[in-house]
């Protein structure tokens, strides 16, 4: 079973209406046998943010890997399931974040077992 592997060949708010910016992402995964994925597989891309402070009703006080939003639909992309690698690109509005403590993360999901195949954080 060749599990895949994902590199980020772009990732980065552009444009000059800054932080209204748009968050454009290049997907490539690669380095896998065809045919492992199924039609239950999907592909998630999210953006994650770091080093909140957030004053909550149970006094935590410090946050990591707040979940901002999906790149992909909410219901993920399907993967091919006979070839060999996949580029995947998708866009999203940068809301009020920081970039410097904000990463992009992906993962492959089964639908049906939920459970995830394989994961990357950029």
């Amino acid at each position: 079973f060749g599990l895949p592997v994902y590199r980020f060949t772009r990732c980065f708010p552009c444009g000059s209406n800054w932080p209204m910016a748009v968050l454009e992402v290049e997907l490539e995964i690669f380095n896998f046998d065809a045919g492992n994925f199924g039609v239950d597989d999907r592909l998630f891309v999210a953006v994650i943010e770091n080093s909140i402070y957030y004053e909550a009703p149970n006094n935590l006080t410090d946050f990591d890997y707040v979940f901002r939003g999906f790149v992909t639909p909410v219901n993920g992309v399907a993967l091919p399931s006979d070839q060999n690698g996949f580029t995947w690109q998708g866009s999203m509005n940068w809301g009020d974040w920081v970039y410097q403590n904000s990463r992009v993360i992906a993962f492959v999901q089964n639908m049906n077992t939920k459970h995830v195949l394989n994961a990357t954080i950029n």
